[in-house]
């Protein structure tokens, strides 16, 4: 039983030594964009927190910039002659966003949620930052 793994294994040995090369090699070409690299030591899911809020970041940029170009933001003239529509152009057109703008209220939804999930992922990050002792030089002895 323990020489037929013995023999897989010296059988297997150069196609192990082939693929090694060929790995070892590729930290000099092109291709070292899309090595996959294994960490040597645990990574916490929680270091990934500065990323997700810059994620959500731009994500609030992408649709801030397109409910942009619908809303008005004039307040408008509410003198006691004025009509409700004309006082109030600013509701009228977050109005118009969900109801006739396609996936504007869809789009509004995700602002919201969005910037509550942004500020919320910020602070995570900064607390963990804090008491994990990032911020530290790395051979800071304290």
């Amino acid at each position: 039983m323990a020489s037929t793994s013995a023999a897989k294994k010296r059988v297997l040995d150069p196609i192990i030594a082939l693929l090694k090369w060929a790995w070892y090699r590729l930290e000099r070409t092109l291709l070292l964009a899309i090595k996959i690299v294994f960490p040597s030591r645990f990574i916490s899911p929680l270091g990934f927190l500065g990323m997700l809020t810059f994620v959500v970041f731009v994500l609030l940029g992408i649709t801030g910039a397109v409910l942009m170009f619908h809303y008005t933001p004039n307040f408008g003239d509410c003198s006691p002659t004025a009509t409700a529509t004309s006082c109030n152009q600013a509701f009228q057109s977050v109005q118009s966003i969900n109801d006739q703008v396609n996936w504007g209220l869809m789009m509004r939804n995700i602002h919201y949620h969005a910037s509550n999930a942004m500020v919320l992922l910020a602070v995570m990050h900064m607390f963990y930052q804090f008491f994990s002792g990032r911020y530290k030089l790395r051979y800071e002895m304290l």
